[in-house]
Formats: structure tokens, sequence, C-alpha cells
């Protein structure tokens, strides 16, 4: 199946800077939306981040008036139809660049009438796009974050594949992304800052297991149920799906990535023939092809990547759920060592890293597929079924 494209064919100015206005294939459900519309959603958008520093004593927060004079506005709108029969409306700004160089963007998500204003970021390893839920300290003038947020766990913040294609694509066609005078403002003024109590007791919350007492869960709710993370802990289940098979090592260890095989035949992924195939980039990984398959038994997504190397991962294993008001899918599924990325931090590889590569944006990350995931069977497969 080949790589799905469109291309940019003519370029108009209006008042600020130009836009790149793509053809898009209908089956990419992007539409770009107008200026006028594109103004009369953004007044009616809800935002619920915190206000952040701006200096030793100033603090700001964003509005939609900001948001309009950095160009971050609603400029496309994405059908996504999994999970629902009448599809879901999801509008997104320009991507822009944030302080370490992730592609990020500003995202409108409708549900029940109201629009709230989300943060979606790429991942430096997986390639990933996710949602941002929260951060953990920042510096004085906002310009360093100390910590971005996990969710659950990382696989508990991945969106859903058919808006993966749709911000990967744009940002691949709307490319160099804007330009945004302290953009950590805009990618944190969506949410707000975890720190001191708050982050002790979050640290005792469901982290990927979710295997917490009730009691305790409780309490995290009550103290956050009226801030912006409270969309993210009662959108997104606490305790995912978990795959059969030897995918789960003890803590702080890895299985043997030939021993990463499944119980239940069906699921594991179709190779038949990907679903959706297309290409991307991030700073670390530059050019890679993304192929998106069913499981044997259609119940689960598998989203494969594959870099100008051949090295390749599974990104993401998910459900076929509706989209909740955060992007996200409810049920999200922890893969375990299955997920393990090309490029992982060196704290995180348990004597399989490949010391001889590493990214050349960050250098933090060193190579596992030369001694980890080329040797998952899966992955063995998916690198054979000559995609």
């Amino acid at each position: 199946m080949s790589v799905e494209r469109f291309n940019p064919i003519r370029r108009i100015f209006q008042g600020r800077q130009p836009d790149l206005l793509p053809v898009l294939p209908p089956t990419y459900g992007i539409r770009e939306i107008g200026l006028k519309a594109s103004y009369k959603l953004l007044a009616s958008t809800q935002i619920y981040g915190e206000p952040l520093s701006a200096g030793k004593k100033e603090k700001i927060s964003l509005t939609p008036r900001r948001i309009k004079d950095a160009d971050l506005e609603p400029r496309f709108q994405l059908h996504i139809s999994q999970g629902n029969s009448q599809g879901k409306k999801v509008y997104v700004s320009w991507p822009y660049e944030e302080s370490q160089k992730r592609y990020a963007f500003m995202a409108y998500v409708e549900d029940q009438g109201e629009v709230t204003v989300r943060t979606f970021v790429q991942s430096y390893s997986s390639g990933l796009w996710r949602y941002f839920p929260y951060y953990i300290g920042v510096s004085y003038d906002g310009s360093r974050i100390g910590h971005y947020g996990k969710g659950y766990g990382e696989e508990s913040l991945a969106l859903p594949w058919e808006l993966q294609r749709s911000l990967s694509e744009i940002s691949r066609h709307l490319s160099p992304p804007v330009k945004v005078d302290k953009s950590n403002f805009f990618l944190c003024g969506t949410t707000y800052d975890l720190n001191g109590e708050e982050e002790e007791l979050y640290k005792t919350f469901p982290q990927m297991r979710g295997q917490v007492e009730e009691r305790k869960r409780k309490e995290f709710w009550k103290l956050l149920d009226k801030k912006p993370i409270s969309y993210f802990n009662h959108q997104v289940s606490p305790a995912p799906k978990k795959l059969h098979g030897n995918f789960y090592p003890p803590e702080n260890s890895k299985n043997a990535p030939e021993s990463l095989v499944f119980d239940a035949e069906c699921e594991s992924p179709d190779f038949s023939e990907p679903i959706s195939s297309w290409r991307q980039r991030n700073s670390v990984y530059g050019w890679f092809r993304t192929d998106v398959y069913l499981s044997r038994d259609n119940t689960l997504i598998y989203i494969f990547n594959k870099d100008e190397k051949q090295r390749a991962w599974i990104s993401s294993v998910q459900t076929l759920g509706k989209l909740t008001p955060t992007g996200l899918i409810y049920n999200w599924v922890y893969a375990g060592d299955l997920t393990t990325p090309a490029f992982e931090y060196g704290n995180q590889t348990h004597g399989y890293e490949n010391c001889d590569l590493r990214d050349q944006w960050t250098f933090y990350y060193v190579d596992m597929f030369k001694n980890y995931t080329s040797k998952i069977p899966v992955v063995k497969e998916y690198l054979q079924s000559g995609t």
C-alpha cells in the first residue's frame, strides 16, 4: 500500500503571514477553516490553564487575544470517525515549536457544544503525538519546564491514530512551524503546574498499572477536581488494558526481546495490509515512516514506525474507543516492553543499549534497535512484510 500524501499548491496572504494551503484528500478528514469562522470559534473557547510566570513577580494567563496575536487560532478542522457514529470535531492551529524544539499544536476539542483548548505535542523518542496533561516546575521567567507530565504513564497520553495522521500531515506540509515568542506560555497555558504537595500525591496515583487504594484515588480526585488535570483523570481510565503475552518485566528490568510473544494470537497485528501509512519527522529521528495495522480480531490498533536507517519500533497499541474531551481514548493499552522505542534514554536501556549510535539532536538517546527492538518477533515480522 503506498504512502498517502497531499501536495501544497498555492500561497496566499491574509495580512499577517503567508498561508500554505494544501489540497487534502477527503480520507484525511482535514479541512481548512477561514479566519472569520476561526475567530468566532476562538472567542467561545474555554481556557482552564493557570497563570504562568513571566518574571520574578509577574504572572500572565492565556487568553483568546494572546492566542490570536501569536497566530495560534484554530486553522484546521479534523473529523475523527473512530468510535463515533457521527464523528467528532477537533480543531488545531498551525504547528509551532516549543522551547525544546518539539512540534506542538494548540488544539480545540469540541464536546457537547463546548470547545476547550488543549495542547498536543510530539514525543522525541516514540515519534507520537501526545496530549499534554500538566507540567512540574517552571523557571521564574517561564523559559524552562522542569518536567513534562506523563499522566498514568506515557502510553496513556497517546492520541488516537487518526489524529496522529492528521497532525503529522499538517506539520509535514506546513513547515517551518510558526515561531512563537515565549512558546512555553502557550504550551503550559492550557494546563497547570503540578508541584509541592500535589506532586507528592500524584506519585502515589496509579501509574500505568492502576494499583492503588481507592482511598488514595478519591483523595487525589478531591484535591484536583476543580483543576484542569481533572479532565485527564476523569476522561482517561486509571487502569490500562494489557495484552496477553510476556511483555511485562519485573520492576527496573526488561524481558529478553526474543521472549516478547503473544499468548493470544488474535491480539497480534494483521500484516496483510496497513489501514493507513504516512511519512513524518521529528528532531531525533529525522524522517520516518508510520504504518497502522488492525489486530487479527479487529479490536486493537498497532502503530509501527521505521526510520531511514530501517530501524523499526512499535510506538503505540490502542483500543478503538470513542474520543473524550481531552482528545484521548478513555481505555488505553499498556504494552510494556513491546513499545520500546528505537531511541531510548540511557537510564532506561537495562543493558541493551548500542552506544555506537546516538541521536544527533539531544545526544540523550541511545540506539535500542540493534540489541533489542530488532529481535522482538512482531517487529521482525513487520520488517519482513516488505511494507
